[in-house]
């Protein structure tokens, strides 16, 4: 993967995909296209997976400038893809651990809610959906993959009224699941992957897959028509 905003190592049985774009880490077709590759090369049978950023920032999202751009089908493409991937990590047949090493917001916070655990930095970083507050429209994936992870009685302040987290106030509202120091969400991460690891296939996968079933489908079946409304009735694309 020379040249790629990602990378792709592994330490036992333990898969480890960093994502490095030099910059925001954003969910663009670089990234979303590398990282799909990368959930392909790995060995479904048995082991683990860890997903982890650089110091400071895990992701920030789509591109921006894509985003509010004049290019419909670069917005479109950006966005299937990076659904695309996020459902293909959410019922991964192998336990995925997020090492969330800095920031995730919008889609980086999107696409840990379909993750099995994610581990945050302590720090001055943020998780959230600041989708609304930027003026954009929450397009059915950016409601139902929160809807399925998220603490309810956080679910309507998270998603509507775009409240960011710290890494503390993340784990109540569901973004993250436990927090560690910026030196060691690797380590930590890493850990709960291989405790994890000895879950096994196929009842771990197979189960993974009917429990994500009805939001994944969902969220696939209505994809392209719902961008459709949104660029339609609002002119706003996530």
């Amino acid at each position: 993967m020379a040249d790629s905003p990602i990378s792709l190592r592994k330490e036992g049985k333990i898969s480890i995909i960093t994502i490095d774009d030099g910059k925001a880490n954003v969910f663009g077709v670089p990234m979303t296209s590398a990282l799909s590759a990368a959930l392909d090369e790995i060995d479904t049978k048995e082991g683990a997976v860890v997903i982890e950023g650089r110091d400071g920032i895990y992701s920030g999202g789509f591109d921006l400038k894509v985003v509010k751009g004049n290019d419909p089908d670069g917005g479109r493409k950006m966005t299937v893809g990076g659904v695309n991937v996020a459902l293909q990590a959410m019922d991964f047949p192998r336990p995925i651990v997020a090492a969330v090493t800095g920031h995730a917001i919008a889609m980086g916070a999107i696409f840990n809610c379909g993750l099995d655990w994610r581990v945050g930095a302590k720090g001055p970083f943020k998780h959230g959906l600041n989708e609304i507050k930027a003026g954009l429209v929450l397009p059915i994936f950016a409601i139902e993959l929160p809807r399925f992870r998220l603490n309810p009685n956080k679910y309507q302040e998270a998603a509507f009224q775009s409240k960011m987290y710290t890494p503390e106030e993340a784990i109540e509202a569901g973004f993250l699941d436990e927090v560690a120091e910026p030196d060691k969400v690797r380590e930590v991460a890493f850990q709960k992957a291989e405790e994890l690891s000895v879950l096994p296939n196929p009842s771990y996968g197979v189960s993974k897959k009917r429990d994500r079933a009805p939001t994944k489908n969902y969220i696939a079946e209505t994809l392209v028509a719902d961008l459709d409304a949104i660029r339609t009735d609002a002119a706003l694309l996530i």
